[in-house]
């Protein structure tokens, strides 16, 4: 059984070479790409499949705003089962972003 190590360096080259035949030439482990990052006073680490704990608080207002937008689709088809479809999950999402929070 392969390592998830392998398994993500095979998808980060099948990445790079997905762009690479649009002419886009992407590289991650590119000198110039991990000075840029090291003179940018910034740090890079890699994470593995499926490894959603690299930036908590990202990951909790992300979780939020779509747990928000669900309640709010949720509640609209309640009051007008009509005219409220999953089409409308990106006005949703938007208008949960506008909305001051509460509490």
């Amino acid at each position: 059984m392969r390592s998830i190590q392998h398994r993500t360096h095979e998808i980060q080259i099948s990445f790079e070479n997905y762009f690479n035949s649009y002419g886009v030439q992407v590289r991650f482990a590119d000198n110039a790409y991990i000075n840029d990052t090291k003179d940018q006073n910034q740090g890079i680490s890699y994470c593995g499949l499926n490894s959603h704990h690299q930036n908590v608080e990202a990951e909790k207002c992300i979780r939020d705003l779509h747990d928000h937008s669900r309640v709010l689709i949720v509640q609209a088809v309640h009051k007008w089962q009509e005219a409220i479809t999953t089409h409308k999950w990106p006005y949703a999402v938007q208008t949960i972003c506008l909305v001051p929070k509460m509490g």
